[in-house]
């Protein structure tokens, strides 16, 4: 921030019309620089909520197993950064086979995610009356994740299915284009490694495209 000042206050005082800035002024000029500087905020957290295509494939040892997919799959994610570039995340996948009312897949754990390029948060600077905002128009980033999920990996009837608790490892990457000072568009495409602990055991993988909105918080 001090570097930032100091070079804005460098090209003022070469002009012409400075030359005789008395050193008071210099001083004045040069706090309220730093005290501007001082003031930028960075909003470290937001908000996702996407939807899209979702599929995923489980096979166990004397498991009879049905692939699954759909274009209604719902994900949440909180993310909160640790710098410019690198964030947190609290995640959740939600998959529904609306047509029969089940939960076919649910997912929740954490991750991270890099930025690639550019900073992935949102700067704001207040000064007085005046308020500069610093948005990237556009942000790729890739990332990974983990957690522990429920599958249905067979359904017998309508009311009765085979289930089996998964730990959940994947790879994911996208971009979020701005839409304004706070919210963007997002997309989010990647794939998952399951490996099953409960009493039925089954692994397989997972895939996902999926498009929806960031806000700031």
């Amino acid at each position: 921030m001090r570097i930032w000042a100091a070079r804005i206050l460098f090209s003022y005082l070469r002009r012409p019309s400075a030359r005789g800035l008395r050193a008071s002024k210099v001083l004045v000029l040069l706090l309220g620089l730093v005290g501007t500087a001082a003031s930028a905020q960075q909003e470290k957290s937001r908000f996702h909520f996407r939807a899209g295509y979702f599929s995923y494939s489980f096979a166990g040892a004397g498991v009879v197993t049905e692939p699954f997919s759909n274009m209604m799959t719902l994900n949440l994610e909180y993310e909160f950064f640790q710098s410019s570039r690198e964030s947190h995340l609290l995640r959740s996948v939600i998959a529904m086979d609306f047509a029969n009312a089940k939960l076919m897949y649910f997912n929740a754990g954490y991750g991270q995610r890099y930025y690639i390029g550019g900073s992935g948060m949102r700067f704001a600077r207040q000064e007085g009356n005046v308020s500069l905002i610093s948005v990237p128009k556009i942000r790729y980033f890739v990332g990974f994740n983990a957690g522990i999920g429920q599958v249905i990996v067979n359904s017998i009837s309508a009311v009765a299915q085979i289930n089996s608790s998964v730990i959940d490892v994947g790879l994911d990457g996208g971009m979020t284009y701005a839409i304004g000072e706070t919210m963007s568009l997002s997309l989010s495409s990647g794939m998952s490694f399951g490996w099953g602990f409960s009493s039925v055991t089954v692994s397989g993988t997972t895939m996902h495209f999926l498009v929806g909105l960031s806000q700031f918080l």
